[in-house]
């Protein structure tokens, strides 16, 4: 009898959102396929919000292992909104057997070649949204982790947004802060190996 008022008591309040058409969210994230192991929603223009959000004014890192192959791309969101419109935008790509990451926030935007990476691709990337400006760094997975100014030249970090900054040569010093608690992809999800994130930086710098 337990059982049976049980099972009544579920099948109505599942036809209860179903007539009153309302989502608590509860299910947002349960899909039969993931997306470099995390669960994920679809958006439109080929966008996936993935779960986990990150705390807006705090450090975060975020793990991406995936394929470039020769003539392709990929586009990460972080610290974006829930429609992925905003935040940090990295876009990885290959083209001449080189590969590359243009990174752009609130209108800033640089392009660089990332050195050494074969068809996959195994990076850590660390968002510092406690700033004034956001500081971005970017390493192989396997590190060295180098957090200093010049860690682009000793090649102990592949990207510093310190070191490309308008004093040297590149466009960051004024770019704000990502308004966003999302992180997302866009592009072949196929090609995505493995994501973890948010997790906690890795630099303090």
């Amino acid at each position: 009898m337990k059982l049976l008022l049980t099972i009544l008591l579920a099948l109505s309040l599942t036809s209860c959102g179903d007539l009153t058409g309302k989502s608590t969210g509860a299910n947002d994230f349960l899909t039969s396929n993931l997306i470099g192991g995390l669960n994920f929603v679809k958006l439109s223009d080929g966008k996936s919000l993935l779960e986990g959000t990150m705390n807006q004014s705090e450090g975060h890192s975020f793990k991406m292992k995936f394929r470039l192959p020769e003539g392709k791309s990929l586009r990460f969101f972080f610290y974006s909104n829930k429609s992925l419109s905003n935040g940090v935008v990295a876009t990885f790509s290959r083209n001449g057997g080189k590969a590359f990451v243009n990174l752009s926030l609130n209108g800033v935007t640089d392009t660089r070649e990332i050195i050494n990476q074969g068809e996959v691709i195994d990076l850590v990337m660390d968002i510092h949204n406690d700033h004034s400006d956001a500081h971005i760094l970017l390493w192989n997975a396997s590190g060295p982790f180098g957090d200093a100014e010049e860690c682009v030249d000793d090649e102990s970090c592949l990207y510093n947004t310190e070191y490309y900054n308008f004093v040297n040569d590149g466009p960051w010093g004024s770019q704000g802060k990502a308004p966003g608690t999302f992180w997302g992809v866009q592009g072949d999800a196929s090609l995505i190996e493995k994501m973890e994130g948010p997790l906690g930086a890795v630099s303090d710098a």
